[in-house]
């Protein structure tokens, strides 16, 4: 994992060396890789090569709260740099919020492309759609 970490990310970020700005890496759904695969590993490695990357970098990974990924999450390395955040702690008035203005843009854009003459789809509309999907963002990305 070490060899593969250095070639595919560290060893990259740090050639490049010429980011302006801060470089953000997305890991998205750790949960849905194999326990064999040592996916939960990959935290690990991320606490201890950060140090020695060279750019401006912030990692967000994302999963489940499956137990094995947890204990990982807990370990001494990783709560020293890591902020968890639990997606279901969230307020669901601010949740709603979010889709509501997810979905105003989405449709937006789908007026644009299409040619939909305003006003469409209502200015009602999506506060319907957001009381059917309550705080199941996904039902929002999947329908768009």
């Amino acid at each position: 994992m070490q060899k593969q970490f250095e070639k595919l990310i560290s060893g990259p970020l740090n050639a490049w060396g010429g980011a302006t700005g801060t470089i953000v890496i997305v890991m998205d759904a750790l949960d849905e890789c194999s326990p064999e695969s040592g996916a939960e590993e990959i935290p690990i490695r991320w606490a201890a090569e950060l140090p020695r990357i060279q750019v401006p970098l912030k990692v967000l990974i994302t999963s489940r709260p499956e137990f094995h990924i947890r204990t990982k999450f807990q370990s001494l390395s990783l709560r020293r740099i890591s902020q968890p955040y639990i997606l279901h702690d969230i307020e669901k008035s601010i949740v709603k919020e979010d889709i509501e203005s997810f979905l105003r843009h989405r449709l937006h854009q789908m007026a644009e492309e299409y040619a939909i003459p305003t006003p469409w789809p209502g200015e009602d509309a999506p506060r319907k759609l957001v009381d059917r999907a309550g705080i199941l963002f996904y039902l929002c990305c999947d329908s768009s």
